[in-house]
């Protein structure tokens, strides 16, 4: 169906947008149609006729925002979210031109939050789901803080986590060209999948006590990462969590050193290179070591994919 510049559908006594066809720079959506409500925007349902919109704002009765549903709209400077949307899916901001956004109080879930580093991002006070410092994106949970997303452009060099996080979620850190050294607080018990991949200028982070977790690639090429100090309670370490940190130059070495607390029953290192214990032997994980020529330890019966 279609109402001036909008093809709709009827749903659950609500209207869901399908497709915007006007030619308006500045858009404001109506907050129902033919005497209903409208609830939803579909799916990248500004995207074919929204190249040259500059401004859009959704009304409070919009409680979910579908994938894409402003990608390519390129002139987009500014998206206007009231109170009432809730949910918000992915790409929604692919290929515009906004560069900051007002999360209101509704919002309680963002589909693949870490997209979200590529605006700043303000979040109401009272939003009870999501806050922002200015730099980090947090999730609120019943367990304490995920951070979900960091903000790609802000050109900080150092950075510390909020000290009630628990989670640093996959791709938050992800592509960061400027961070340098990152302090986790004690409470991160997990490092999420390439949570820190692509941070090519991350020199430092600091583990804490009480980490546990690992995920597969959460250091991939981290080309500027001097070394890793893991703590006594790590126990689990996912597939190129460490190893594929190297760049494209010989002068881009990635991880030059690992030190393992001593009392950790899963991990250890010696003078050359960090192993993982195992019923049967060792699992050499990494060499880091300088000599020309070096003989395994005997205790190593697996050698890890990118171990050397």
């Amino acid at each position: 169906m279609l109402w001036n510049s909008y093809r709709y559908r009827i749903e659950d006594d609500g209207i869901v947008i399908e497709e915007y066809c006007g030619e308006e720079l500045h858009v404001t959506i109506p907050a129902e149609i033919e005497g209903l409500p409208v609830k939803v925007i579909a799916p990248e349902a500004f995207s074919a006729y929204g190249a040259l919109i500059e401004r859009v704002e959704v009304p409070g009765s919009v409680t979910d925002i579908g994938d894409g549903a402003f990608k390519m709209c390129m002139s987009l400077e500014q998206l206007v979210l009231q109170e009432g949307v809730r949910r918000i899916g992915e790409n929604i901001l692919l290929v515009t031109a906004v560069t900051q956004i007002f999360l209101p109080s509704t919002v309680e879930n963002l589909k693949r939050p870490w997209e979200w580093g590529k605006v700043a991002i303000d979040v109401a006070p009272e939003n009870p789901y999501y806050f922002s410092d200015g730099y980090g994106l947090y999730e609120k949970r019943e367990d304490g803080y995920a951070l979900v997303a960091v903000r790609a452009e802000d050109q900080r060099t150092q950075y510390t986590v909020d000290p009630k996080t628990t989670v640093i979620e996959r791709h938050a850190f992800e592509g960061q060209m400027y961070i340098q050294e990152v302090e986790l607080p004690e409470g991160v018990i997990c490092i999420e999948e390439e949570a820190f991949e692509s941070c090519q200028a991350l020199r430092r982070i600091a583990l804490p006590e009480g980490l546990t977790t690992i995920c597969a690639d959460a250091f991939r090429c981290c080309i500027s990462l001097e070394g890793l100090e893991l703590p006594s309670t790590l126990k689990d370490l996912g597939e190129h969590a460490v190893t594929d940190t190297y760049g494209w130059s010989p002068s881009m070495n990635g991880i030059q050193y690992m030190t393992v607390h001593p009392e950790n029953r899963y991990f250890y290192h010696d003078a050359n290179a960090f192993y993982q214990r195992g019923e049967n032997g060792s699992l050499l994980i990494k060499y880091f070591g300088k000599n020309e020529t070096w003989k395994i330890p005997a205790e190593v019966t697996e050698i890890g994919a990118m171990a050397l």
